[in-house]
């Protein structure tokens, strides 16, 4: 079975400093609906549908960086866990 095409352009979504993109948020929805999965950067390009993969990757890291997603290894990426309470 062929993969799917994906663009061959990104439509950009830049929101300014400190703001979460729309595409952010769509991958962390991603990320959290399988929680324990890896996800390959492919995967996650696909499903958006509107970036490319090397897109996806770039943006990917820069949000791995900033603490906002995991890579567990080289390509694969899941949610990072919520943190839980210190209990009383």
């Amino acid at each position: 079975m062929p993969e799917p095409a994906l663009p061959t352009t990104t439509v950009p979504q830049y929101v300014g400093p400190g703001q979460t993109s729309n595409r952010m948020t769509r991958v962390l929805t991603i990320l959290q609906a399988e929680p324990e999965r890896l996800w390959h950067s492919r995967e996650i390009a696909e499903l958006l549908g509107d970036v490319t993969p090397v897109t996806t990757c770039r943006q990917l890291t820069r949000w791995t960086k900033k603490g906002m997603i995991k890579r567990l290894r080289t390509g694969r990426y899941a949610a990072v866990a919520p943190e839980t309470p210190p209990l009383a």
